[in-house]
Formats: structure tokens, C-alpha cells, sequence
């Protein structure tokens, strides 16, 4: 009997280190990668493809989603939402001297809380959103968790800039379906989803989780011209019959 016991215990000992064998085999993995990502952003300033088909192959693996990657976010802005479901990593590179490109994917659970990625594409998705830049110069993506008729959506709001002089706001609604993430173009007035003006202005976009209100400082572009200039009013969209809209 203390033969047969013994025979158990051993048995679920050594199930029980082979799973965190491959647990840890599989963080070095992850790891490593990083390691090999972050030599290749230091090498480049340019739009690289590889990184980017490398970063995609690395976000899909196992375990990537509760993975820190503090080495990458010195290249890549990395944002999480509040219930750890999805995360946004937004990075550029320089185009030319006045324009950068940029890219981002959102890492999220799909179902059987498998890992899966869905890259945004700028204009599909009203060439707005992921627009960030480096986390010590430019604010990071909130992302919030919000009910749309009764049914569960993310709201983003991102700040960034893509050329010399402007930089925007931007913000985005979508929601988990499956193994996809389905954009709500039609959730909030199009005339929000991006907001563009002059670099020496400040665009403070909130949302109040109590009010349930997205704000933001309003500007007006003079006619014929880039040029927007500050109004001192203030533009607040609340959420009326499953749409975001402007509170007159």
C-alpha cells in the first residue's frame, strides 16, 4: 500500500514540475523574442515589416497576454484595459522627415480565451485611432469599458501625431465578437472620432465613468486653412440610444 502510494505521489510530482517546466520554457521563449524585437527597433528608424510580422507571430503565443514586455515599451506604447481582456501596442517609424507611419494591433481573449491579434487599419477605421508615439512624450491610450444596449464594447481614447506641426485625439469604440474585433463606426457623431490641431494647443479628452460623458476643448479651423484656433467652449458627447452625440 505505501508502494502504491509512494508510486502516486512521485507520479504527480513529476506531472506536476513538467508543467512548470513548459510554463517557464515557454516565458523564455517569449523572452528571448523580445529581446531579438528590441535589437531590431534599436537598429531601425525606418518602416520595417519584419518587426512588425515578427511582433504579430510573438502576440499570438501563448501566455504573451499577461506578459509585461517592459523592454519593448522603451518602442512601443502599450495600453491594457481594466479587465485585462485586451491590450493596444501602438509604435511608429519615421517616414520621412516630416511624416512618420504608424501601426498598431490589438491583442485581445477570443474565444476559449484563446490569444488573438486584429491590426487597425487607418482607413478602414476612419484613419483615426493608434496615433501614439513614445510613452514619455505623448499620453498613453485609456481604455474604458462601456455598455452599448446592454452588450459590452471598449472605448479608446489615443493622443499622438503623424507630422510636423498638428497632433490629434482620437477616439474609438469596438467590441469583442469571437475570435474578431468589430469596429463601431456608428457609435459615436464621425465629426469626433478624430480631432486635429495645432501642436502648441492642448486637446484634453476625458471620460467620466460616472456621467458617462466623453469631453474634450473645442477648436474651429478658419476657412481655407489648417489653422485651428481654440473656441474656449467645451464639446461633451453622451450616449443616447446606443450612439454617442453632442450635448447641446
Amino acid at each position: 500500500m505505501n508502494k502504491i502510494l509512494i508510486i502516486i505521489l512521485l507520479f504527480l510530482s513529476i506531472t506536476i514540475f513538467s508543467k512548470k517546466t513548459e510554463i517557464i520554457k515557454k516565458a523564455l521563449n517569449i523572452s528571448q523574442i523580445e529581446v531579438k524585437l528590441v535589437q531590431e527597433f534599436a537598429k531601425t528608424k525606418k518602416n520595417n515589416k519584419k518587426i512588425s510580422l515578427e511582433l504579430e507571430s510573438l502576440l499570438i503565443k501563448e501566455k504573451s497576454l499577461s506578459y509585461d514586455f517592459k523592454l519593448l515599451t522603451k518602442y512601443i506604447n502599450i495600453t491594457e484595459s481594466e479587465d485585462k481582456s485586451l491590450r493596444i501596442f501602438s509604435w511608429f517609424s519615421q517616414k520621412d522627415k516630416d511624416y512618420k507611419n504608424i501601426s498598431s494591433i490589438i491583442q485581445f481573449k477570443g474565444e476559449n480565451n484563446k490569444v488573438k491579434i486584429k491590426k487597425i487599419d487607418f482607413k478602414t477605421v476612419l484613419y483615426s485611432a493608434w496615433i501614439n508615439l513614445k510613452p514619455s512624450s505623448y499620453l498613453k491610450n485609456k481604455i474604458h469599458k462601456i455598455k452599448i444596449k446592454n452588450k459590452d464594447y471598449y472605448l479608446s481614447l489615443a493622443n499622438g501625431t503623424y507630422n510636423r506641426g498638428f497632433h490629434h485625439s482620437s477616439i474609438l469604440i469596438f467590441s469583442i465578437e469571437k475570435d474578431d474585433i468589430k469596429f463601431c463606426v456608428n457609435c459615436i457623431d464621425k465629426r469626433y472620432s478624430l480631432l486635429k490641431v495645432p501642436a502648441t494647443y492642448k486637446i484634453d479628452l476625458k471620460y467620466d465613468e460616472k456621467t458617462k460623458i466623453i469631453s474634450f476643448n473645442d477648436f474651429r479651423f478658419l476657412k481655407r486653412s489648417n489653422i485651428a484656433l481654440p473656441t474656449g467652449k467645451k464639446v461633451q458627447l453622451k450616449l443616447k440610444d446606443g450612439k454617442f452625440i453632442i450635448i447641446k
